[in-house]
C-alpha cells in the first residue's frame, strides 16, 4: 500500500514525510498533477547504485572481467 500526499493541501514536514516513507512508499502529489515517489532504500543498494554510475569503478570491473588468454587443452596435456 502507498501512502498519497497533495503536496498543495497539505503541511506535511520532511521528518514526517521521511517518517511515511520508513514505513510504507509515499506518492507526493503536486498541483499540475505531477507525482513523485518517496521511499527508503537500504544502505546496499544506494551503494550499488553509486558503484553503477561511477565511470572509473565500471572500467576497472570491466578490465577483471575481460576474458584472459586460456591454453588449449592438449597444451595441458602435454605438459
Amino acid at each position: 500500500m502507498m501512502k498519497i500526499i497533495e503536496l498543495d493541501q497539505s503541511h506535511t514536514d520532511l521528518e514526517e514525510l521521511f517518517d511515511f516513507a520508513g514505513q510504507e512508499p509515499v506518492i507526493l502529489w503536486k498541483a499540475g498533477h505531477e507525482g513523485f515517489v518517496l521511499a527508503s532504500v537500504d544502505e546496499f543498494a544506494l551503494e550499488v547504485e553509486s558503484l553503477q554510475n561511477n565511470e572509473e569503478f565500471m572500467a576497472y570491473r570491466d578490465e577483471l572481467f575481460k576474458p584472459k588468454a586460456t591454453i588449449p587443452r592438449e597444451e595441458v596435456e602435454r605438459e
